[in-house]
C-alpha cells in the first residue's frame, strides 16, 4: 500500500496537536457566534461550502435557541437555551436535501462505505479535521475546510457517492456539524479555550472509531459501551489507538 504523504503527522507535531487546534476552533466558532441571528420561523442561511448542485449551509438560529428551550446544561449545571446553536443543512437545486444527517443517518452513511483504502483515508481526514489539520484561512479571513488534494482524489475514485451524496460533500457537512458542536458547547462554558475535546473533536473522533471498528481494528464491544459512559454520546478514539489503525498517519 502505497501510504498518502500529505496526511502524515511527525512525532513531534503530535505532542503539539491540541494546542496547535486551539486558536484555528476559536476563530472558526467566533465567526458564527458573530453572525446575526434570524427567527425559528424565518432563519439566516450561510452558506459554507459549494459544488455543484449542491450547497452545505448553517442556518442560524438552530432549535435549542428559543427562550422558552430548557434541555440545555451549562457547566455550573444550570438548565436553558443555547442562543449559538445552529442548524446545519444540506441544499440540492436550492431545496432542503432529505437525509436529516442524525447520529443514526451518518453512522448508517459510514457504515455504507465497502472499500478499505477509502475507509482508511476517509478516517484518516475525519482525525486531521479534528485536529484542524485540513483547513486553511481563506481569502476573506474564514477558516474553511481545505481537503488534502491526493486523498480527496483516492477518496472520489472510490468511492464517488455516500448514500448517493458525494463523499466530499459528506465530508463537508460532517465539518458544519463538528463546528456547530464546538460553538455549543462553548457556549454552554464547556471548552472556553477550545484546548479540549468537547465539541467538534469528540464529534470527529466518535466517527473515525467508528471507522476503526468497520475496519475491524478496534472491539465493536468497547466501542458501543462507551456511548454509556460519561460523557454520554460520544465515543471518541484515543490518540494511542488512531495511530496504530491509520497507517497514512504515521511515518
Amino acid at each position: 500500500m502505497l501510504k498518502l504523504n500529505s496526511l502524515k503527522i511527525d512525532l513531534d507535531k503530535r505532542r503539539r496537536l491540541a494546542v496547535e487546534s486551539s486558536e484555528f476552533r476559536r476563530k472558526a466558532s467566533e465567526e458564527t457566534i458573530n453572525w446575526k441571528r434570524g427567527t425559528i420561523t424565518e432563519k439566516i442561511s450561510y452558506p459554507m461550502y459549494k459544488s455543484d448542485e449542491y450547497e452545505v449551509i448553517l442556518k442560524k438560529p438552530g432549535k435549542e435557541s428559543p427562550e422558552d428551550y430548557n434541555r440545555c446544561t451549562f457547566k455550573g449545571g444550570a438548565k436553558g437555551n443555547n442562543t449559538n446553536d445552529m442548524t446545519p443543512t444540506l441544499l440540492k437545486n436550492g431545496e432542503v436535501h432529505d437525509n436529516k444527517f442524525g447520529f443514526d443517518n451518518i453512522f448508517e452513511m459510514i457504515h455504507s462505505i465497502k472499500d478499505e483504502r477509502a475507509l482508511e483515508v476517509f478516517g484518516t481526514i475525519l482525525f486531521r479535521m479534528a485536529y484542524m489539520l485540513e483547513y486553511n484561512i481563506n481569502n476573506k479571513n474564514e477558516v474553511r475546510l481545505n481537503i488534502s488534494e491526493e486523498a480527496l482524489i483516492l477518496l472520489e475514485n472510490k468511492c464517488p457517492k455516500v448514500k448517493g451524496i458525494p463523499i466530499k460533500i459528506f465530508i463537508e457537512m460532517l465539518e458544519i456539524i463538528s463546528l456547530n458542536e464546538d460553538v455549543k458547547y462553548h457556549t454552554l462554558g464547556y471548552n472556553e479555550n477550545f484546548k479540549n475535546g468537547t465539541g467538534k473533536r469528540n464529534n470527529l473522533l466518535t466517527y473515525v472509531r467508528l471507522v476503526a471498528v468497520l475496519l475491524e481494528r478496534e472491539s465493536f464491544f468497547s466501542f458501543a459501551g462507551s456511548f454509556a459512559r460519561p460523557p454520554v454520546g460520544i465515543s471518541a478514539i484515543s490518540n494511542l489507538k488512531v495511530f496504530e489503525v491509520f497507517p497514512d498517519l504515521t511515518e
